[in-house]
């Protein structure tokens, strides 16, 4: 039964928890500024990229999914290449002591140095809508397992 379950975990409900951060990525990340000094890689190895949105099931059968976006190498100067971007996004300018170093003419960066939790709002999603377990189900389901 249980590799069923991981199955259903890795493919299922993985898949789904991606399709959340990206929903809450695009309305509270892209959503909240419009940059002016840099260009977004979106879908191209950004922050909303499936491939930025790793899962790992481990031994004790939690899925864990995580956004690995690394800082975009083309301005190197603004952050080291090892910073945790999701987390400097997440909750905003000196967390960790990261700072962004964009600088605007019209003094308006403090918009992009605040917290974006796009984490903690794809949290709040699958603990209210319960796409998670909506997935679980499916994919348990698409295996012939019956459930409650």
């Amino acid at each position: 039964m249980q590799p069923r379950i991981n199955r259903a975990l890795k493919e299922n409900v993985a898949r789904a928890v991606v399709k959340v951060e990206q929903r809450n990525i695009e309305l509270t990340v892209y959503g909240a500024t419009d940059p002016r000094v840099y260009k977004r890689r979106k879908y191209n190895f950004g922050i909303i990229s499936e491939k930025n949105i790793v899962s790992v099931l481990t031994e004790d059968g939690t899925l864990a999914v995580r956004n690995v976006t690394g800082p975009n190498k083309t301005y190197r100067k603004s952050l080291p290449v090892s910073a945790d971007l999701p987390a400097l996004i997440e909750y905003g300018d000196g967390f960790d002591d990261m700072h962004y170093t964009w600088r605007r003419a019209d003094g308006t960066e403090w918009e992009y140095r605040q917290p974006r939790p796009f984490t903690e709002k794809t949290a709040d999603e699958l603990d209210k809508k319960g796409q998670h377990i909506l997935a679980l189900k499916q994919g348990l389901k698409a295996q012939g397992i019956q459930y409650l």
